[in-house]
């Protein structure tokens, strides 16, 4: 068969991506801007809790249905359940429990689907628990004064200062430590599987 008989299918050029961090990201970054070092300490320890945790909204999340009588929903502060929706048929609020911690309870299975489950509530803390406040401020610090470099120490005349090395070896660069990650602990959505 000739070559030119099967033409390699047609590539649709696609508009490229925006990065996820531009080069002014990075200048603010290596300059220490505090609203930066902010806004990745606050997403990080939201990323890593697994849900906003502050302050109280009303939204409509989508979930996996569980297949069990036990359904749980991403927030460990439930205030309200105003609806829920099970495979796009409403469900009668009155036959189930559910708890502050987000679990939503009744007698027979709820869905397995995925994406089965629409719950409208009200969840989150009024203001941001002290807790939270303080690793959100120690991470956003170490990001701001802590450069993310190879350099270990720096001379400039008679002034000269250590880096604070990670256990990993790694400096600068943010990450939540293990002392962080116990006191988010108690703010941690845990997946089940």
């Amino acid at each position: 068969m000739h070559p030119s008989a099967n033409p390699p299918p047609a590539v649709l050029a696609a508009d490229p991506l925006p990065p996820l961090a531009g080069a002014d990201a990075l200048t603010d970054y290596e300059n220490g801007s505090p609203a930066l070092a902010l806004a990745i300490a606050n997403a990080l320890v939201r990323d890593w809790c697994g849900w906003h945790i502050a302050p109280t909204l009303t939204e409509t999340l989508v979930v996996d249905g569980s297949g069990a009588t036990v359904q749980m929903v991403p927030t460990l502060h439930l205030l309200d359940v105003h609806a829920i929706t099970e495979n796009g048929r409403p469900v009668d609020l009155t036959r189930i429990a559910w708890s502050q911690a987000g679990y939503l309870r009744r007698k027979n299975a709820w869905t397995s689907r995925e994406r089965g489950m629409r719950v409208e509530l009200t969840h989150g803390w009024p203001t941001v628990p002290p807790v939270v406040t303080a690793v959100v401020l120690g991470i956003a610090k170490r990001a701001k004064d802590t450069p993310a470099s190879a350099v270990r120490a720096r001379t400039a005349g008679p002034f000269s200062e250590q880096l604070t090395v990670a256990a990993d070896g790694s400096i600068g660069g943010v990450a939540l430590t293990e002392v962080e990650q116990h006191l988010l602990a108690r703010y941690r959505v845990v997946p089940v599987a």
